[in-house]
């Protein structure tokens, strides 16, 4: 009967050590409280999403880039400022938006335009370039501003555009890129 005990002792402590051993981790809350009345969104040639939103270049052939510097297939596209429901975000302490385009951003290149982040996977020999409203080539390394008086009845929004631009003989392939861009208001 005493080695039933002690064996019946034994497993109890087994059973205890193995709860005292219980998982643990660190839950990071993070967040932000901010007095701007004006959010960013995509407008117009977006999905309309607000924070981060994607354009969409529609297909083009190769055969519209089967040179370097050939550029093909431009899409417009707005960065809307408003008060998240339409409405116009200006007060009488916000009256203009100051946007640019981030030219340290992972997929900008030397040459200011977006990289095909898609690697071996992707269309090769094709960045994307950014458009200003007069189509005119924005060099995205430059951290040029764009300020803009906010309108005080609705939404007020920029207009740019985006076009394939060949590097080289084009493959047929994906294209993804990205641009961090940044928003104040005074």
């Amino acid at each position: 009967m005493k080695h039933i005990k002690t064996a019946i002792f034994g497993l109890a402590l087994a059973a205890t050590a193995g709860a005292a051993n219980a998982d643990q981790g660190l839950i990071t809350f993070t967040g932000a409280v901010s007095d701007s009345t004006c959010v960013v969104s995509g407008g117009n040639g977006s999905n309309g999403a607000f924070g981060n939103f994607t354009v969409a270049l529609d297909p083009v052939r190769t055969t519209a880039l089967d040179a370097a510097a050939k550029t093909a297939g431009r899409k417009g596209f707005e960065v809307v400022f408003s008060n998240g429901q339409g409405g116009s975000c200006a007060t009488a302490a916000i009256t203009k938006a100051h946007f640019r385009f981030v030219g340290s951003s992972p997929s900008v290149n030397i040459d200011g335009r977006m990289k095909n982040v898609l690697g071996l996977t992707g269309a090769a020999n094709v960045d994307l370039q950014m458009l200003d409203e007069s189509n005119a080539v924005i060099d995205l390394t430059n951290h040029t501003r764009k300020d803009v008086t906010l309108a005080t009845t609705g939404p007020t929004a920029i207009r740019y555009g985006v076009q394939y631009y060949a590097t080289g003989v084009a493959t047929a392939g994906n294209v993804r890129s990205d641009v961090i861009y940044e928003a104040s208001y005074d």
